[in-house]
């Protein structure tokens, strides 16, 4: 996972041993691409486990409700 996060500098270390893009922050745009794209995934994420929660309360609570009666 670790290797994702370090992936905009080796692109900027890249681009500048070939010389192309010297004056551009590359790692600066592509790590605000890469916080983008994992604010995007925590809400999908977030909103894909909030409907298993809440799936599995409302069996949860008919399971304890037929028992009750």
């Amino acid at each position: 996972m670790l290797g994702l996060t370090l992936a905009p500098l080796g692109v900027e270390v890249l681009l500048a041993t070939f010389g192309w893009a010297e004056h551009v922050p590359i790692n600066l745009l592509l790590s605000l691409a890469e916080c983008a794209a994992v604010v995007v995934f925590y809400r999908l994420a977030l909103t894909w486990e909030g409907d298993l929660l809440q799936a599995r309360e409302q069996r949860i609570l008919e399971t304890v409700a037929t028992k009750a009666e």
